[in-house]
């Protein structure tokens, strides 16, 4: 399992972390101020057509990347081939993990690539038999500030934690869209999806901005999906009859949503 191959990457190629990593193993979970939903639901997303060779999707994933970690896309793709190539980016049963913490970063950033046919491993995986490897159909290339290793590290556990759970690569193939495919990644106990029909006109949800509008503390519109696009609202946002929203927040303010808008979530 790759949260299994995380953790022995971690112990085995950065013994500075250790120490964190095994409290990592031991809380399992995230901290309250850990940014995950933020990180996956702000992530860029590409969608490689099968066959794709990894060099080229690190390049394309590193382009993305680039501007908001004030390196050169050249810089970031060689950054993350050495890691794969020394053994640093965990691998197994159909999902990678590359990874890197910058000093010039001021927030965690995220590219979630799909290839539904399978990634050409075209690099070297150290410690990774080519023959014994699944296709490789996901990637999650993560960005860190360089301080707070710690957080880095809970944000790709919790990764590599839900990409091992059986309905993992079924949702995320599955996804008909960049929402869906995000919400194949987020904590299933921490999300809800909801509709906007035209029967809730009326209701709090609809035609207020969202900073205006009276939600349980706690939780967070982090999508909307109007139409064919998938937008990350902001405080002026103003949602219409339609919108498919994308809740994620604690657990007992999403029961309260549940209650409330209950026959209209998905």
């Amino acid at each position: 399992a790759i949260y299994h191959v995380f953790e022995r990457l971690g112990r085995q190629r950065n013994l500075g972390l250790d120490r964190e990593l095994r409290q990592i193993m031991k809380e399992k979970g995230l901290r309250e101020a850990d940014p995950f939903e933020q990180v996956i639901t702000t992530a860029a997303i590409i969608d490689a057509p099968g066959g794709t060779s990894l060099r080229k999707v690190i390049w394309k994933a590193s382009a993305q990347l680039a501007d908001a970690c004030d390196s050169s896309a050249n810089e970031l793709g060689e950054a993350f081939l050495e890691g794969t190539v020394i053994g640093m980016t965990p691998v197994a049963h159909g999902v990678a993990l590359p990874h890197l913490r910058l000093p010039s970063l001021d927030s965690a950033q995220m590219v979630l690539v799909r290839c539904a046919g399978g990634i050409d491993l075209d690099v070297e995986v150290e410690g990774a038999d080519p023959e014994e490897l699944e296709p490789v159909r996901a990637i999650f290339f993560l960005v860190s500030p360089l301080e707070n290793p710690g957080r880095h590290l809970r944000i790709l556990a919790q990764i590599a934690g839900r990409v091992d759970q059986a309905d993992f690569m079924d949702a995320w193939l599955a996804a008909s869209d960049q929402q869906e495919l995000k919400e194949a990644v987020l904590r299933i106990d921490r999300l809800l999806t909801l509709t906007l029909e035209q029967d809730i006109t009326g209701t709090s949800l609809v035609g207020l901005p969202l900073r205006e509008m009276q939600m349980p503390d706690g939780t967070l519109i982090a999508l909307v999906r109007r139409g064919r696009k998938v937008i990350v609202p902001r405080g002026d946002t103003v949602l219409k009859v339609g919108d498919r929203l994308t809740i994620v927040g604690e657990a007992t303010s999403l029961r309260i949503m549940s209650e409330r808008f209950g026959k209209h979530l998905n």
